[in-house]
């Protein structure tokens, strides 16, 4: 059922708001890059910053899944870049911590995006960076604004986050940019 009602939405005739499950609908092509079917889903009046059922929005969902075009096309619709998932992640971290600087990139160039966005666990963008050891996406951040010096709920900063991982260019990085 749900093949034939995206066949349906992507041929325009008829629209997505005509089926129960518009969110299913408007995820599955977020996740997959169809902006063909999200172009039809998304009509006038249509929530461009609702979230699923598991708290993820369509902006982090396309990048989640390295829908860069999706992604872009869903900021300058509207996407709020700033929002977050039930714990507070954004579409940012989702990139950070996947490494995808493609996405980094294109959120980062959104100039709603705050670099410095903390979780609800005080993390940012740039400590999942030097979490999962993603050098040159720090180094971008860092180069957009990102602060090093922010702390999360633990007392963690970047710098500690990178040596509890045993990152010792990102720690090397870091302390040579302290001076």
């Amino acid at each position: 059922m749900r093949i034939l009602m995206i066949f349906l939405v992507s041929l325009g005739l008829t629209s997505a708001s005509a089926f129960a499950e518009l969110s299913t609908i408007e995820t599955n092509a977020a996740r997959e890059g169809n902006l063909e079917v999200l172009k039809a889903a998304l009509t006038p009046g249509s929530q461009i910053n609702d979230k699923d059922d598991d708290g993820y929005s369509l902006l982090i969902l396309a990048v989640y899944h390295h829908q860069i075009t999706t992604a872009d096309w869903l900021l300058h619709q509207g996407a709020d870049p700033n929002l977050s998932d039930g714990h507070g992640r954004t579409a940012l971290m989702g990139a950070a911590f996947k490494g995808d600087i493609d996405a980094v990139k294109v959120l980062v160039a959104d100039p709603r995006t705050n670099v410095n966005l903390q979780n609800h666990a005080g993390q940012t963008a740039a400590m999942y960076a030097s979490l999962f050891g993603q050098q040159d996406i720090l180094e971008y951040l860092v180069q957009q604004g990102a602060d090093l010096n922010i702390k999360d709920g633990r007392g963690n900063t970047v710098e500690s986050l990178a040596e509890s991982q045993g990152a010792d260019k990102i720690v090397a990085w870091v302390q040579a940019l302290k001076g």
